[in-house]
């Protein structure tokens, strides 16, 4: 089996240069309406490791990632969520935009926090984002919000100050009382395979 650094090293380098982050052209998935990016691959000491994301929708989008090890499933990503009803359909491409950039540069985003919070945020523009979750590689809730910066400083004060009540409540119940200032959402669960 590998082991947690080495995953979570492959993870990250997945989530900020392959697929969605990166722009890539995607493929036709396996089940109607769905669409797949082309299989990520890293060679390690243990094995072969092949990372295959296939994902539904664009304003509100869900899907899965499976991690395999030697053609072996070992971890399932699940992940779900899109923007909020207020936000334009003209809006919905700048902010997807947006996010692949926050993904590229919020460092230890979608990932657990080794010796460290795991927090990540990044603001550029008009949006801001930020990321919060709980758990290890193996079992990693996560939970991404993009927010416009020209907000009241509402949002800022909560993520800061109350962002495990924050991860808590749009783990359990969606955006909730939050859809007035966060305008994209999406929630993450890994889930061990073997």
């Amino acid at each position: 089996m590998i082991d947690e650094t080495a995953l979570t090293r492959i993870i990250g380098e997945f989530h900020t240069s392959w697929g969605y982050a990166a722009g890539m052209e995607k493929l036709p998935g396996f089940l109607p309406g769905a669409k797949t990016f082309p299989p990520f691959e890293r060679e390690t000491p243990k094995g072969k490791v092949t990372i295959v994301d296939t994902y539904f929708g664009k304003r509100d989008s869900g899907g899965m990632a499976v991690v395999s090890l030697s053609d072996r499933p070992i971890l399932l990503i699940q992940y779900h969520g899109g923007e909020s009803p207020k936000v334009p359909d003209s809006e919905v491409s700048e902010i997807n935009g947006f996010l692949k950039e926050a993904l590229q540069k919020a460092k230890g985003a979608r990932l657990p926090g080794v010796g460290r919070e795991p927090v990540a945020n990044h603001e550029s523009g008009v949006y801001g984002y930020y990321g919060i979750g709980v758990g290890d590689i193996w079992n990693l809730r996560w939970v991404d919000l993009v927010y416009r910066t020209n907000a009241s400083n509402y949002i800022r004060h909560i993520l800061t100050f109350q962002r495990r009540e924050v991860l808590n409540d749009v783990l359990l119940r969606g955006l909730g009382e939050l859809s007035s200032e966060i305008i994209f959402y999406h929630v993450l669960t890994h889930q061990r395979l073997q």
